[in-house]
């Protein structure tokens, strides 16, 4: 490994690859068959909705992820020598380029490998991408969790590229690898993608309309149309197109056709290629824009008998024997086993919490919060007296009520993890339980248990909650709660994935959570068709919890007031009603634990199903 350079890619053979989603009612691609050389670097291109990122899913070994039927030959390649690189990036924005590259390093090469090994590679990986400066500058971004943007777009694809290159893949696939980039940028990374095949992979990718030098810095171009391969060859496609366009009633009125039929004869686009002016990929795209896929199907079988005049014919059953020889010879490699991929999992949750601001807000905001909601009840005495008695609920209410809403603070947290974690998996860098379990094990001890136990501690001493083991079961009742409403919020985000949509429902929750905590209305008193509101109502259980730890067989000084009659803890727990069903303080807390249980089980399928 240490002196393995990349291995030459073999060729990718498909043949005759259907795709229909909408239970067959909507057809994506049709009869698509076409062969990549190996060690080559291979664009995909197409008017929108062509089906160029389906393709490349397909091929790119990510069919498991794709809804709807696919059929045909696919290639035959070992997917542990591949990688994919999606359009849009999963990098971590709180953590250096290096300690991105090495956290999938450690992912995708051996647990053997040292770290002074795995070190070298990423040096490596970094010099070839011209991007050794860039070892310990921050990703950055936009998001919630770091807003300072260090890298520019051309820059974290090069990052991309970088993360896939650590493991020595012998193809890359790579979608829309220039969407978003200037032309210059675009530029950039293509050199980029140039080098690695330099070395010896095979680069695939999806391509929306290329300049003029980027398109012929391509081995082999492939062209759809309406779900068709009309073409799949070398980037000389003037001779092709030109013979099949000319004259053709459904390019008519076309700028190809036009050019075309402008007196300079079939060769035209020929005579302005690769070292003329005219944009010819683009002008390709322009007029396949617009045929109906009847003629691309034409223009598939058109290419299909002209190829050999062209050069371009790939005699497809030879080269899917050599590509299946190929990947029978690939090397076997060792993956992390999931003890070792928890370690890497939870040492980038610690690191992105260290780095990222937003984690040191969320403890502040609990901190201060506790002192302010704490101050107003700083009057009440540790021997409660009946005039303390509705104060001391009112605080146990509030208590329970802003554990619960401060969750709030974590929403652009669990939006990003669910969005990175179902990226990552599609690659196969881990499992989605792994990412679950370690998020929540970090975010728990470095955030929640921290800010959520400075919350309920300041309270309670503020306003003389509890004492010894009162308070410590006060205190563990509040943490699992805002424990308990953040791990449902993850899982709404995890099943739902609309993050707009998932907002106004938090909205929604936190409106109705304080109506049917039993604080303002008895539950008993709630009319029977909204009642299942508040025995849903994980906060109910927690509310009343904190009130049987308070109030059970405590004696409450008696004040001698007019009309404030004398009473026991056991009294107030029966006029509030808390303890009517669950009766016990522990048995609420087992509520409690059940929810959270459900709801951690509930985010890992919504994970796994993606």
């Amino acid at each position: 490994w240490k002196h393995r350079g990349y291995p030459r890619g073999p060729p990718l053979v498909f043949q005759d690859i259907h795709y229909t989603v909408n239970k067959g009612t909507k057809v994506v691609l049709e009869s698509c068959s076409g062969a990549v050389e190996g060690g080559s670097l291979c664009g995909i291109l197409g008017p929108s909705g062509a089906g160029k990122t389906s393709l490349l899913q397909i091929i790119g070994g990510q069919a498991r992820h794709m809804d709807g039927q696919i059929s045909g030959r696919l290639p035959a390649v070992n997917p542990h020598d591949c990688t994919f690189v999606g359009q849009h990036e999963v990098l971590e924005p709180t953590m250096t380029v290096s300690e991105v590259l090495s956290f999938y390093a450690d992912l995708r090469l051996p647990p053997t490998m040292s770290s002074t090994e795995k070190l070298e590679i990423i040096q490596n990986v970094l010099q070839k991408l011209g991007m050794s400066w860039a070892a310990n500058t921050l990703v950055g971004g936009t998001s919630v969790l770091v807003s300072t943007k260090t890298l520019s777009g051309g820059e974290m694809r090069r990052v991309s590229i970088g993360a896939s290159l650590v493991s020595f893949p012998t193809v890359l696939f790579m979608d829309e690898p220039t969407s978003g980039l200037d032309a210059y940028m675009a530029l950039e990374v293509c050199e980029s993608l140039q080098g690695v095949v330099r070395g010896g992979c095979t680069v695939v990718c999806t391509l929306h309309q290329p300049r003029h030098e980027i398109f012929y810095m391509f081995h082999q171009v492939m062209f759809l149309a309406a779900g068709y391969v009309v073409y799949c060859g070398s980037p000389e496609v003037e001779q092709f197109f030109g013979k099949v366009f000319k004259g053709s009633m459904y390019m008519e009125g076309s700028s190809l056709d036009t050019i075309i039929e402008s007196g300079r004869g079939s060769n035209s686009l020929a005579q302005f290629g690769r070292d003329g002016n005219l944009d010819v990929a683009n002008l390709i795209l322009d007029s396949l824009a617009g045929i109906r896929k009847e003629n691309a199907e034409d223009i598939a079988a058109a290419f299909q008998l002209q190829s050999s005049d062209v050069g371009n014919s790939v005699p497809l059953d030879a080269a899917y024997r050599e590509s299946v020889t190929a990947a029978a010879a690939s090397i076997t490699r060792t993956r992390p086993g999931p003890a070792f991929r928890m370690k890497v999992l939870i040492r980038r949750a610690v690191l992105m919490r260290l780095h990222s601001t937003h984690s040191y807000f969320r403890v502040g905001t609990l901190v201060a919060w506790g002192v302010i909601f704490g101050l107003p009840y700083i009057t009440l005495d540790n021997h409660i007296s009946t005039s303390e008695v509705w104060d001391t609920e009112r605080c146990i209410f509030i208590l329970v009520l802003y554990e619960t809403l401060l969750c709030n603070h974590a929403k652009g947290l669990h939006e990003h993890f669910v969005l990175q974690t179902t990226a990552e998996t599609k690659l196969s860098l881990y499992r989605p339980e792994e990412a679950f379990l370690s998020f929540m094990l970090v975010d728990t001890i470095l955030v929640v248990l921290p800010g959520s136990f400075a919350l309920a501690l300041e309270m309670c001493l503020l306003a003389s909650l509890g004492s010894g083991t009162k308070l410590v079961f006060g205190l563990c009742i509040c943490m699992l709660d805002h424990l308990l409403f953040c791990t449902m919020f993850l899982s709404l985000m995890a099943i739902l994935k609309r993050p707009n949509f998932v907002n106004g429902l938090q909205t929604s929750i936190w409106s109705i959570l304080p109506v049917y905590m039993g604080f303002w209305i008895k539950v008993p008193d709630i009319p029977w068709p909204v009642r299942w509101l508040a025995y849903i109502n994980p906060a109910r259980y927690a509310f009343d919890a904190l009130m049987i730890n308070e109030f059970e067989g405590v004696i409450i000084k008696c004040d001698n007031i007019q009309n404030v009659p004398c009473l026991t803890g056991d009294q107030v727990l029966d006029y509030t009603e808390v303890n009517a069903y669950p009766s016990t303080k522990e048995e609420n807390m087992l509520v409690l634990l059940c929810v959270f249980v459900s709801l951690c089980g509930m985010t890992i399928f919504a994970l796994r199903r993606g």
